[in-house]
């Protein structure tokens, strides 16, 4: 599951902003570095200073790359996820199956990685997303929403008003579909 986010990450930044950025941002030895890394330490540690880098390096902040690597990487994890192929599989049931059978399932194929703990309230076009991670990837949580939401042709909009990276024990994302 590594070599996803490794290979998404590779294809996000040559895609988006070319390989000359890629080759000048991101350091020669990262496949070497990232052959025998665990798999909690995906996105963590020096991917995320990846992004810082190539924040500087682009003049975008790291925040909106993370979210907009998310969206490009979800139908890389689809691979991962065969349940959401199923023809009566809707953009609502399958945010709800993230937390309760996603995430239960990846625990344990790796139960060495760490999963967000996620729960929502339902509501008629509405679905309030509770994220806690102690890796506080909300952002990254966000951009594979917006992939889903592409993947299942459903038009939403988000909105972010409680954060961990702002003090809170938790983010509330809410997720608005029209």
């Amino acid at each position: 599951m590594l070599n996803v986010y490794l290979s998404g990450l590779q294809g996000f930044i040559v895609e988006c902003f070319g390989q000359r950025v890629w080759d000048e941002v991101v350091p020669e030895d990262l496949n070497s570095r990232f052959q025998y890394a665990k798999p909690e330490g995906c996105l963590t540690g020096e991917l995320l200073a990846i992004f810082s880098l190539l924040a500087d390096y682009v003049g975008q902040p790291s925040t909106e790359l993370i979210k907009e690597f998310g969206c490009y990487l979800f139908p890389q994890l689809l691979d991962f996820m065969p349940e959401a192929r199923q023809d009566d599989m809707s953009f609502r049931s399958f945010m709800i199956s993230v937390g309760r059978v996603i995430h239960k399932d990846v625990q344990r194929l790796y139960p060495e990685v760490q999963v967000p703990k996620i729960d929502f309230i339902q509501q008629a076009n509405q679905l309030t997303m509770f994220y806690r991670s102690e890796r506080k990837l909300c952002y990254l949580a966000e951009g594979l929403i917006e992939g889903a939401a592409d993947f299942f042709h459903a038009e939403i909009e988000l909105s972010h008003p409680i954060c961990m990276h702002h003090g809170a024990a938790y983010c509330e994302i809410v997720i608005l579909i029209h």
